[in-house]
């Protein structure tokens, strides 16, 4: 049975440490979704498992004002309209796409490094496709 929840926003680790895993092809769909929103958060979203998809219609940040860790694995898939990686001065964002089958796709840009630090692994036939990125993007940024 496929699992499926549609949000119009979604917080992991919003002003604490949190967690989220999809797995076993649930889908998740959501307006925006933020991984680590605030200054002193810590969040980490896992997507693993063939036909698990996390959908974000307009912006999926990791590491928004905090730290964020995405993680997509096993076939599992991430689509949105604009990604940020490392957003503003402090944060810090960490995304991993591995394996063949596992992918993350923008539909328009892609920013490692917006005004925080990002960084960006594609390992193992995992695939990031996007229309346009950007790599270290503000006075501060860093995307090494």
């Amino acid at each position: 049975m496929i699992q499926t929840a549609t949000i119009v926003g979604v917080g992991v680790g919003f002003n604490q440490t949190g967690a989220l895993t999809i797995l076993n092809g649930a889908v998740l769909s959501d307006q925006n979704g933020y991984i680590g929103y605030n200054g002193t958060s810590n969040g980490t979203a896992i997507v693993t498992g063939a036909n698990s998809i996390w959908n974000s219609t307009s912006f999926l940040t990791v590491g928004n004002h905090g730290n964020g860790t995405l993680a997509v694995s096993g076939g599992g898939a991430v689509t949105d309209n604009f990604a940020i990686i490392g957003n503003f001065a402090n944060s810090t964002g960490i995304a991993t796409v591995d394996g063949s089958g596992s992918s993350w796709t923008t539909q328009a840009q892609l920013t490692v490094g917006d005004g925080g630090t990002g960084s960006l692994t594609i390992s193992n036939g995992g695939q990031v496709i996007y229309l346009n990125t950007v790599l270290g993007n503000s006075t501060g940024a860093s995307a090494p």
